[in-house]
């Protein structure tokens, strides 16, 4: 049931069809539903992790790689992003307790922050050298996250390998 309150709160959006993981922060300032081609995921209150710990799980090669694997293949080469396919991602829960879990949260939701600060200046950006510089600095950050993801899922050399190997190219 979509109810405007759900979304007032920070929750994560993304394209019902796409080619890649593309999850985005809802601010509570738009108010989508899955009618508008949009699938919106509201994490719970109970759930200790940061919602940019989530957003930069959901958005990271591995888990963007599950996604499609586990999804029906449609023209175009895109894949469903809808609940009964997103619930079934193996988001990797954070033992607070354990440092090397705590840290790992901690760097990720940094980068994430650091991402989305990213992305604002990249919009605002006119000199297209500054484009460049700024989208350089994006493509770092998101590969560092994902270093962080592989290490959280403990994934070996080939794994990270067939991961990044399957990825379409980000725009």
């Amino acid at each position: 049931l979509d109810d405007y309150n759900s979304f007032a709160s920070p929750h994560l959006l993304t394209p019902s069809l796409s080619n890649r993981s593309n999850f985005a922060l809802g601010t509570g300032d738009l108010f989508a539903t899955g009618t508008a081609g949009v699938t919106s995921i509201i994490p719970s209150p109970e759930i200790p992790e940061s919602i940019y710990y989530l957003l930069g799980l959901l958005n990271s090669s591995l888990l963007s790689f599950y996604a499609i694997t586990h999804s029906p293949v449609f023209s175009g080469g895109y894949y469903k992003f809808s609940a009964p396919y997103l619930k079934k991602i193996p988001v990797r829960r954070i033992n607070f307790s354990d440092f090397t879990d705590k840290t790992t949260h901690d760097s990720i939701v940094k980068l994430v922050e650091r991402m989305l600060d990213l992305h604002k200046q990249l919009v605002a950006a006119k000199i297209p050298e500054d484009k460049t510089r700024i989208q350089r600095q994006i493509d770092a950050t998101d590969k560092q996250i994902d270093q962080l993801v592989y290490a959280l899922y403990a994934l070996t050399e080939e794994e990270i390998k067939i991961v990044e190997e399957s990825q379409p190219r980000r725009k």
